[in-house]
This record gives C-alpha cells, sequence and structure tokens, in this order.
C-alpha cells in the first residue's frame, strides 16, 4: 500500500507544470517608477494594459499572481480586471515599499 500512495505521489507531482507552482510578481507601475525600484522577481505590466498583457505571462486562470503599486489603488484596478477575465488567485499585495519593509523584517 505504501508503494502505491508513493507511485501515486510522484505520478500526482509530474503532472504538475513549473506554472503551476510559480508565483507571478506583477508590478502595475509606470516604466519610470518600476525603473526607480521594483521586485527582482517582478514582471512590469501598467495596469492600464492588465487585460491585454496577461496572456504573455500566464494563461493559466488558476496561477498564483501578487500584483502591486506605490499604495496599492491601481493593484486594485488590475485585480479587478484579471478577475473579470476569469483569474481566480489574483493578491493585491498593496504598495511596494510597503512589500520591501515586509521583506526586511523577514530577514
Amino acid at each position: 500500500m505504501k508503494k502505491l500512495i508513493t507511485i501515486l505521489i510522484i505520478l500526482l507531482s509530474m503532472t504538475l507544470s513549473a506554472e503551476d507552482k510559480k508565483v507571478f510578481w506583477i508590478d502595475v507601475r509606470s516604466q519610470q517608477e518600476f525603473d526607480a525600484g521594483h521586485l527582482k522577481e517582478a514582471i512590469l505590466i501598467p495596469y492600464q494594459k492588465i487585460s491585454k498583457e496577461i496572456a504573455k505571462v500566464t494563461k493559466d486562470k488558476n496561477a498564483d499572481i501578487r500584483v502591486y503599486c506605490k499604495v496599492g489603488g491601481r493593484a486594485g484596478i488590475a485585480k479587478k480586471s484579471l478577475e473579470k477575465m476569469g483569474y481566480k488567485n489574483v493578491t493585491n499585495e498593496g504598495g511596494y515599499e510597503e512589500i520591501m519593509q515586509k521583506r526586511k523584517k523577514m530577514k
């Protein structure tokens, strides 16, 4: 029985794509704001372009998408746009500086 469970776990893990496990950080600010500082793993997609550009990043409607901006307002707009498109796992992480402060505390 243990062998069967182990085999099933291995098969299940093999069917998960790398995209299923990835977190997509999207900076929805302007190019100038992005250039002044951004999360190293972030992809720039200004909030006004999120609906047209998100498919270049992921088409997976269940992907873990984290959006942020300066204080959270534009990220909220981007989140709503993505949810209208059917994306189910979108989080408004708020502002860039706030995220950086949280990360510093975690170190």
